[in-house]
């Protein structure tokens, strides 16, 4: 079952257990932290959609991952260097997440240390 919120700022932090497929929020700002994740053991789809405001995504340090953004109106701030390098050395599956705002900015980013 999806995490689905229709109005209002979310804000979520899972776990590997509680990792939801899809996160959608129609109108406010969606944070979510994927910063507790541990490695994976079997690779993983993630989609979050926001119709209307912005979204931030917290990236795990110890999972590989691949990441696809877009935002209709609004900008994306999703150049987090380089992926490669990020996943060379990582144990676990790769983590293979889409963002897209139709209205909003978009900003993807690893934990500050």
């Amino acid at each position: 079952e999806d995490e689905d919120s229709g109005i209002g700022n979310v804000s979520l932090a899972p776990s590997n257990a509680s990792l939801q497929d899809n996160y959608s929020s129609g109108v406010g700002q969606m944070d979510l932290d994927l910063s507790n994740l541990a490695p994976l053991e079997e690779e993983r789809d993630i989609q979050i959609n926001s119709g209307v405001g912005e979204v931030k995504v917290i990236l795990p340090e110890n999972v590989p991952i691949s990441l696809n953004c877009n935002a209709g109106v609004g900008t994306t701030h999703c150049d987090i260097g380089d992926l490669a390098a990020h996943n060379e050395g990582l144990s676990g599956e790769m983590l293979n997440i889409s963002v897209s705002s139709g209205i909003g900015d978009v900003a993807v980013e690893f934990a500050e240390n």
